[in-house]
């Protein structure tokens, strides 16, 4: 979505400040802040190696809770995939 309009672009295109919709099966080009979420779980194998789908949501995290960066549950990072669900995600950052 960019300018309140929903759209289909190429991986190359996306920036950051857009809002992208996200599927099974979908593989994510881009780190992204969650916003929506209905039973998501995302395949971190690429980035930790661990073989099991991580549970995402979108709601904050607890304040004074500490997380690494990339244990963060209310974000996704490009070169993982959906595993399950579905969700909508604000884009933060992108390759070169």
């Amino acid at each position: 979505m960019r300018n309140g309009k929903e759209r289909e672009i190429s991986a190359e295109e996306i920036v950051p400040g857009d809002i992208i919709f996200l599927e099974e099966g979908d593989s994510l080009s881009a780190d992204a802040r969650l916003i929506d979420t209905f039973n998501m779980r995302v395949d971190y194998s690429a980035i930790t190696g661990e073989s099991q789908p991580i549970y995402k949501t979108s709601e904050a995290v607890p304040d004074g809770k500490e997380f690494l960066w990339i244990e963060l549950p209310n974000m996704v990072f490009a070169g993982t995939t959906v595993t399950s669900g579905t969700g909508r995600a604000a884009v933060i950052a992108t390759g070169m």
